[in-house]
């Protein structure tokens, strides 16, 4: 299995059925107004799988108090991807994961309104997020 992703063959991080609930940019959440910095993926429903969007190795797999039980996988190739809110993580950190694994689950953990994955890219080095559509 490769730990290098490609630059240009990317998969989804859901089945199909998504609506994406909250896209990339500025927007009012908690009384102010803040870069949203992925894209919020929900209509799956709570404990549907969340996919590997390209090979790589993970990074992190924790909780945080905004990002919930959440991964992060070096895509080594430039990029890394971050996926949020999950009800369960199904990787460990130093795991190798192909486009396509099953890392984790739907949930709403952290800081969250419904069930959904927040899915980040990061281009050059961590937080360095862009626009993953």
């Amino acid at each position: 299995m490769p730990e290098v992703g490609s630059l240009t063959n990317w998969g989804w991080p859901t089945d199909s059925g998504w609506t994406l609930s909250s896209g990339y940019g500025y927007r009012s959440m908690w009384g102010s107004r803040e870069l949203h910095t992925g894209l919020d993926i929900a209509g799956t429903g709570y404990g549907s799988r969340i996919y590997a969007t390209n090979n790589g190795v993970v990074m992190k797999a924790e909780s945080h108090y905004s990002y919930g039980n959440y991964v992060v996988i070096n895509h080594n190739n430039g990029y890394m991807s971050l996926y949020g809110h999950m009800s369960k993580i199904a990787v460990r950190k130093g795991q190798l994961v192909a486009k396509g694994d099953v890392i984790g689950y739907v949930g709403c953990t952290g800081s969250c309104t419904g069930p959904h994955v927040h899915y980040e890219i990061w281009k050059g080095q961590k937080y360095n997020h862009i626009n993953p559509a």
